[in-house]
């Protein structure tokens, strides 16, 4: 009776564990850690057009005091450059962005949340709210102006970025 018993216990121990056969990908888990899956360098990838910018970067990586993120963005033919740089509080509050140099810029951006859905990021006074998208294998991540947000004249066209790094 006992090696019975045994035998059950262990038929339902074995039912209950990870199984993975031969060839096959582990089941994806939840993710403990949402923002690990954005960070590194991150790459426009578009071609020219209406409101795009001639080279555009993200890199989002993590520091003592929290996610610091560097953006780079050239328009013009490279005659007109953005290059500035903020580490995002953890706790969501604005944070003020500096210039390259250290410089202090007049906007601030924070981390709105985070999660399988995607990142976004709120930026003021200009820029209201951006979404960043990845996509199933990681290596494409796609930025998106939420509705009602963006304080510009003029139509911004969502990004489209390649990981380098």
């Amino acid at each position: 009776m006992k090696s019975w018993k045994t035998s059950v216990l262990l038929g339902a121990a074995l039912l209950c564990s990870p199984f993975h056969a031969p060839g096959q990908q582990p089941s994806t888990l939840p993710v403990s850690d949402p923002i690990g899956r954005f960070l590194g360098t991150w790459e426009l990838h578009m071609k020219e057009g209406p409101a795009i910018p001639d080279r555009d970067s993200l890199t989002i990586e993590r520091t003592e005091g929290g996610i610091k993120i560097t953006h780079l963005s050239a328009v013009d033919h490279g005659t007109s450059i953005l290059h500035y740089w903020g580490v995002m509080d953890p706790k969501g509050s604005f944070v003020l962005m500096h210039e390259m140099d250290g410089k202090p810029m007049n906007e601030e951006w924070r981390i709105v949340s985070v999660d399988k859905e995607g990142l976004i990021i709120e930026t003021r006074p200009f820029g209201g709210k951006k979404k960043y998208q990845l996509s199933a294998d990681g290596q494409i991540m796609k930025m998106s102006r939420l509705p009602g947000t963006v304080k510009f004249p003029v139509s911004l066209p969502d990004l489209t970025y390649t990981k380098s790094k």
